[in-house]
């Protein structure tokens, strides 16, 4: 689907709260601030970015056959990403650039705090060559022990009235004697504060595991989670919590067929692992804040 054939410059601005990846690509952003409260992700190079648009698109597909039972896998699922509008041209010094135009989950916030967390014991696909394995095992070892790992954050910081920022680095240093408080960074100080969107973040999280213990649709490779709240200490919107990346998911079909496993009824190991450990960390903390 696409929405329009070129993008005029005022109708974007740089995106202020994106807390991992890259920053560019090709001379273009990769991520971009629409007038309309909407975001422009960068259109991958490859298949890549052909196969997110896909996915994407299969989720939010308006069309159903009424002759079938709605798909109520994929339309829960729904809940738990950006919303898709389509994708957007843009042109810079002659070359033109598309993008993906999803919703912006931190446009509600006034100091978005968000934490971007690269998820599952795996984070390449079974059409991975051995080097790129072993490049992703490289980025960070202890992913197949841990789960997960902090591939950015940004925190705002009431005392300086300014955001403190955490990248890659910070996280992949982290090991398990030190994730726990890796992760509870990203929380404010204040006792009671931090209890509370510790425990919004337990509750959508377990939300998000109930979809995956129950399905047998989707698999996730390199997907990353993102959670976000309100850095201003007397906000009352509520903490938002969402799956992105989805150039390496695939309908569990296609996997079994690339891995020829008969067995279709599986599920995603890979990234309930990861949702598990993240829950397990979450639950910590607040026992701890408890005691």
């Amino acid at each position: 689907m696409m929405l329009s054939a070129e993008l005029n410059e005022t109708d974007y601005k740089d995106f202020a709260y994106q807390a991992a990846g890259h920053q560019y690509i090709d001379g273009f952003r990769t991520l971009l601030k629409c007038n309309d409260g909407t975001l422009l992700k960068i259109f991958q190079d490859g298949d890549r970015g052909h196969h997110e648009v896909e996915f994407y698109s299969n989720i939010f597909s308006t069309k159903q056959d009424p002759n079938q039972i709605p798909d109520q896998v994929t339309y829960t699922l729904r809940q738990f990403i950006p919303k898709y509008f389509g994708t957007v041209a843009m042109k810079n010094d002659g070359k033109s650039q598309l993008y993906m135009k999803i919703s912006d989950i931190t446009s509600k916030f006034m100091k978005p705090c968000v934490i971007d967390l690269k998820i599952g014991r795996r984070t390449y696909d079974h059409l991975a060559t051995e080097a790129k394995r072993i490049r992703a095992i490289d980025k960070y070892p202890l992913q197949d022990q841990i789960g997960f790992r902090i591939d950015g954050m940004k925190v705002y910081n009431n005392s300086t009235k300014d955001f403190d920022i955490y990248d890659k680095m910070f996280g992949r240093k982290l090991d398990q004697s030190t994730i726990l408080h890796g992760v509870s960074q990203f929380f404010p100080d204040e006792k009671e504060w931090k209890m509370r969107l510790i425990d919004k973040s337990i509750l959508k999280l377990e939300e998000l595991m109930q979809w995956f213990n129950n399905q047998r649709k989707w698999m996730f490779s390199s997907s990353s989670l993102l959670i976000v709240y309100d850095g201003d200490p007397n906000s009352n919107i509520e903490l938002e919590l969402k799956m992105i990346d989805f150039t390496h998911a695939y309908e569990s079909k296609i996997v079994h067929k690339l891995i020829e496993d008969s067995d279709t009824n599986l599920k995603d190991e890979n990234t309930i692992y990861g949702l598990n450990s993240l829950l397990s960390i979450l639950k910590q903390l607040k026992l701890d804040l408890v005691n």
